[in-house]
């Protein structure tokens, strides 16, 4: 899922006492990140960030209707060389993952982005449609900004209605590169299904038959940041993501 030591460096690996440390913001939240005190213009700062995920709409009591599931969140790939300095604080934001909707037929809340400063950003998927009784496309995912690769997140499956038979799959959409997958919604008249790992989108749900009861859409997942980088210094090492 992650890079490799010096996979995204072009070969450049210190000798001595530097270790390659990888620190990981995966919790929803405002953090401060201050570059080690050995920060050289020509160090290569490996940066992902990923935006959160989606929620699924919801549906009501009506039968034979069907949501869709929230998109997954974008992601930007960076690889920053001399464009930070020693000891310089950068605001890192972890986006929140949708929230599941009231349960009736209301649709899903977008992820939020996620941010390296105002260096590398990724918006989060689109929130998911509202249960009903016609065809719906999917919920397109987020994307990447000032990355050096910049990846779309996966679009949630569109819904269809079968008249009280079993409808197709509401699914969330998928985060890039595995990082997520959607959740898998019921065929059943179950509340929807969480995305599984970070950015992805949360499922749809349905109502297959009349008499059922009103559910909501399956929650998204957070986004996720991570700086990488080369480094000797102890204190940076040692410490903990604030």
């Amino acid at each position: 899922m992650f890079a490799t030591p010096g996979s995204r460096t072009q070969g450049y690996k210190p000798r001595g006492r530097y270790r390659y440390v990888r620190k990981i913001y995966s919790a929803n939240g405002t953090y401060t990140w201050n570059a080690p005190r050995d920060l050289e213009p020509w160090t290569p700062v490996n940066i992902t960030v990923l935006g959160a995920g989606a929620s699924g709409g919801g549906v009501a009591t009506t039968a034979s209707t069907c949501s869709t599931g929230g998109g997954g969140g974008g992601l930007a790939l960076a690889t920053l060389v001399g464009k930070l300095a020693a000891g310089q604080a950068i605001t890192i934001t972890v986006g929140a993952g949708g929230a599941p909707p009231t349960a009736g037929a209301n649709p899903g809340n977008a992820g939020s982005t996620s941010s390296f400063g105002s260096l590398v950003s990724a918006t989060g998927g689109t929130a998911g449609g509202a249960g009903s009784t016609a065809a719906q496309a999917g919920s397109a995912g987020g994307t990447g900004s000032g990355g050096d690769l910049n990846i779309t997140g996966g679009k949630s499956r569109s819904s269809a209605v079968q008249n009280g038979a079993s409808n197709t799959v509401e699914d969330g959409g998928d985060a890039p590169l595995g990082f997520g997958t959607g959740g898998k919604a019921p065929l059943t008249n179950a509340a929807g299904v969480a995305g599984v790992g970070s950015g992805s989108g949360g499922s749809g749900c349905a109502q297959p038959g009349a008499g059922g009861t009103a559910r909501a859409g399956g929650a998204g997942a957070d986004g996720l940041v991570i700086v990488e980088l080369w480094t000797a210094d102890l204190n940076y090492m040692n410490s903990v993501n604030t």
